[in-house]
Parts: C-alpha cells; structure tokens; sequence
C-alpha cells in the first residue's frame, strides 16, 4: 500500500477523500481531527486541494441537514480552508458505484488521496477513483490498517475487542473474524439495538 508522501503530491491537484460524516449537533469532531495531518501536508504540498465526503444517509437527494456548511466552518475554526465539495451522497450516483460519476470527480484532480477509512464501501463511485488516478492512503488510513493487521496477525493476549457505532451488516463480518481471535467482544452503541433486531428477525 502506497502512503502519501509530499514528493508523491508536490504540484499536483489532490482529491483527498476525508471522513466527514460525523454528529452535527453537537458536532463531534473525533473524525474530522483524525485526517489532519494529511490534510496539512497536501496543503503544503499540492497546488489545489479539494475535499470530498459524505454525511449521513440522504438517499440520493438533497437534504438540508446534511449540506456540508458545518463541516467547512469546523475546518475554518482549525485554521484551514480547502475546497469541499457537497455531500457526495446527494448525487443517487455515489452509492450505485457509476463509472460516469467516478470519472466526473476524477477529472477535478490528478492524484487521489483515501483518508477515510472507516466510511470505506466497495459499491461506491469514490473506490473506482484508484482506478482512474494515481493514488495513496493517508496517514491516518495507513495507521489504521496496520493496526488491524497487527491485531489479525500477531494480537497480545488477553485481548478483548469493542465494537460500536451502527450498521450492522458492514460491522458482522468483522465482529465474526474478532471472535475467532478475541478473548471477547464488547458491543455497545447502536450496534446492540441492530444486533437483537436481527436475532428477533431470524
């Protein structure tokens, strides 16, 4: 995996995918703080930066709750200033993973940087952007990565896992590696309610 670098972006117009979708009132900002450091290096480095994300779940419409006005105020409140684009998720194209729509974003830039691990979906337009641009993970990207991969290969024992957050479907897979590994797993958040709904439904 190739990890960004300031050679790597040095004069070039980045598309960095950032992890934006975040509580808005209050808005928690655990996230937005997590992609800062690649977001200073392509600053300082590129000729043009611009952001891209989504917020929420607005199903291919848009929806004034989610406009991505309070996120740009956040950044501005931390000293820094790019270009965001709207919600990615506004356009029903993100989800459905079209080319045309990929190859729309692709054409703002000419180097692509992935900082949003945790919103990572193989169906969406935004993973097809590796395909069409040169490309590397961010920092925090990185970090996370082999952080998993030292917890699947090599983990320190007694080794408990906690999972939160909701969407079950994307977490189970994950939950069902943990606990082939784990001591235990802790699940809290909306994770619980979601879990008991599909014991209920099976």
């Amino acid at each position: 995996m190739q990890v960004i670098t300031k050679d790597l972006i040095n004069g070039r117009r980045v598309l960095l995918r950032y992890d934006i979708d975040v509580v808005l009132h209050p808005l928690e900002d655990f996230k937005l703080k997590a992609g800062l450091e690649t977001l200073k290096l392509c600053l300082e480095n590129a000729s043009k930066v611009i952001l891209m994300g989504h917020l929420g779940r607005p199903e291919g419409k848009p929806v004034e709750s989610l406009r991505v006005a309070p996120i740009v105020e956040w950044f501005k409140s931390q000293g820094f200033e790019p270009e965001i684009l709207e919600n990615l998720r506004f356009d029903p194209r993100e989800e459905s993973g079209d080319l045309d729509y990929a190859r729309e974003l692709a054409q703002m830039g000419d180097f692509y940087i992935n900082e949003a691990f945790s919103s990572y979906r193989p169906a969406v337009s935004t993973t097809v952007l590796p395909t069409l641009l040169p490309h590397a993970a961010g920092l925090h990207f990185a970090q996370e990565v082999e952080i998993l991969t030292r917890v699947r290969n090599n983990p320190k024992k007694p080794f408990v896992a906690i999972m939160g957050g909701a969407k079950v479907t994307d977490k189970l897979p994950v939950i069902e590696v943990l606990a082939k590994k784990a001591d235990a797993v802790l699940v809290g958040g909306k994770l619980v309610s979601e879990i008991r709904m599909s014991w209920w439904e099976n």
